[in-house]
C-alpha cells in the first residue's frame, strides 16, 4: 500500500497505477490473514485475491519499461 500512496503523491506516474498498487497492497494483506486465521478458505480466494496484484505490478513494470518516469528536464 505504501508503494501506491508513494506514487499517487510523487505525480511521476499515472494515477491509475498507484491506485491499483494500493488496491494490491491490500488484496496482499488479506491474502496473509486469510493464510494465518483459515487457510481452507485461502484454497478458494487465491485465484481471485491475486489477481488485481499481479495486474498492478505488470503495469507498473511495463510503464517503467516502456515509458519510464516522467521527469521534467530544468
Amino acid at each position: 500500500m505504501l508503494i501506491g500512496v508513494l506514487i499517487l503523491r510523487s505525480r511521476l506516474l499515472p494515477r491509475a497505477i498507484g491506485a491499483m498498487m494500493i488496491v494490491a497492497g491490500a488484496c496482499y494483506t488479506v491474502n496473509t490473514l486469510t493464510l494465518i486465521v483459515s487457510p481452507d478458505l485461502l484454497e478458494r480466494l487465491n485465484p481471485m485475491i491475486l489477481l488485481p496484484s499481479v495486474l498492478a505490478e505488470l503495469s507498473l513494470a511495463l510503464w517503467l519499461l516502456l515509458k519510464g518516469i516522467a521527469v521534467e528536464a530544468k
